[in-house]
């Protein structure tokens, strides 16, 4: 699921930029969300701080992307998916705020 929602370190394909493609970090983040970010920016091997909402998820074309398991198995993302979608049956706005180490 990963590739097609945030940059790959890896992406050489020119044909498609992720839906949330270097967006950096929101205008306001949560508290522990900004303390995080900011220590780990300490970290040379940190890099692609983005975001994007479970409504922007919930509305991409998952048939796009034929690799992707919509339960999230194949990167192991099933269990966080599982809680998005309750919180947002349940009327809670609630967004990612992503970025990634390679060290």
């Amino acid at each position: 699921m990963s590739p097609c929602l945030w940059e790959a370190k890896d992406n050489t394909s020119p044909e498609w930029v992720p839906l949330a493609h270097r967006r950096g970090l929101p205008a306001n983040p949560g508290e522990l969300t900004a303390q995080e970010a900011r220590e780990a920016s300490t970290t040379t091997s940190v890099w692609g701080f983005t975001f994007l909402s479970y409504e922007e998820m919930a509305s991409l074309d998952w048939q796009a992307y034929p690799d992707v398991v919509l339960d999230g198995s194949t990167y192991g993302w099933g269990l966080l998916w599982s809680l998005l979608k309750t919180l947002d049956e349940a009327g809670k706005y609630q967004r990612l705020v992503v970025w990634f180490d390679w060290s």
